[in-house]
């Protein structure tokens, strides 16, 4: 895609007219790195962010908003909805790559590298904004600091891929859904977009397949268990967590990489048991168990266990 002309990118004639409807701007929104342990933008910069928007467009849900290598010159943001980045294969199975919510650049690495190697496309009807690369380029220079916070949240992307491949190599079918419902809740709980154990993620039955590894029919066995062992039901796209504390077990959750506050971790936790806080797994330099004097790990490579 060439220009910001974004409709050529959308599936659909009727549909793909629709994401050219003017709107109102409505600035970066109050999502953005809200909530987080490092980044979070001050009024005075999300002003200025929110002024650099060229436009927003409403696109409906299922539409590509970008093609696996087409050349771009902006990048987008999640005002509202609910959008994913995916891949097909050559028989056209699907896997979703990453979930984004409102406050999520969906694909801001594209300033540099100025295409992209995965499709995009939303999952809800959303509003996104469109910033020129150009534009991205003078606030480089004019705000340095709003540029480093941008970064950080580009690099808030990388943890959530490195914690998707540990999650689809090492955890079984029905860890890796429990850690994915627990992953959706403290990203929408810990940023302000919803409160308590019950959210919709605009995904069906086949998508959670898709995101998960697994087929459709071990999906459904993986669901009837959470639901049978009082942990959480899926139903319609909604997500109900019934026993957070078991179900942060159950998927090994370790809400530490998507560096929220601690105000944050703590409207996540909510009705849960204990302190999350205390639980995390902290080792500093001066903690020298199970490291060599250069700070390396003296374990075996992949195993814990004593050979």
């Amino acid at each position: 895609m060439r220009g910001m002309d974004m409709s050529a990118q959308v599936d659909g004639g009727k549909d793909a007219d629709a994401c050219n409807e003017d709107i109102a701007l409505a600035g970066v929104g109050p999502y953005l790195l809200n909530g987080r342990d490092h980044g979070q933008l001050t009024e005075d910069e999300t002003e200025i962010l929110s002024g650099r928007i060229l436009e927003e467009r409403m696109v409906p849900a299922r539409q590509t908003l970008v093609r696996n290598g087409d050349t771009l010159d902006f990048s987008m943001l999640c005002v509202e909805g609910i959008i994913s980045r995916f891949l097909d294969d050559a028989s056209g199975r699907r896997q979703l790559l990453s979930i984004h919510f409102a406050g999520d650049f969906l694909d801001l690495h594209a300033y540099p590298l100025k295409s992209l190697d995965h499709d995009v496309g939303t999952l809800t009807d959303v509003r996104v904004a469109l910033m020129r690369h150009t534009d991205l380029e003078a606030l480089q220079h004019e705000h340095p600091s709003i540029m480093r916070k941008l970064w950080f949240a580009t690099l808030l992307d990388a943890a959530l891929h490195r914690k998707w491949v540990w999650r689809l190599g090492r955890l079984r079918a029905v860890s890796r859904v429990a850690h994915f419902f627990c992953e959706c809740h403290a990203r929408l709980t810990g940023v302000g977009l919803s409160k308590g154990n019950s959210f919709d993620l605009g995904l069906t039955q086949a998508d959670l397949a898709d995101v998960s590894g697994l087929t459709v029919v071990h999906t459904n066995r993986v669901l009837r268990e959470l639901r049978e062992r009082g942990l959480a039901t899926f139903r319609d796209s909604t997500v109900d967590i019934d026993d957070l504390s078991a179900l942060w077990k159950l998927g090994q959750f370790d809400p530490a990489y998507l560096y929220l506050s601690e105000e944050a971790l703590k409207r996540v936790w909510g009705q849960g048991e204990g302190d999350p806080l205390t639980s995390r797994s902290n080792v500093g330099f001066s903690d020298r168990s199970g490291l060599d004097p250069a700070g390396f790990d003296k374990r075996a490579n992949g195993s814990r266990r004593d050979v």
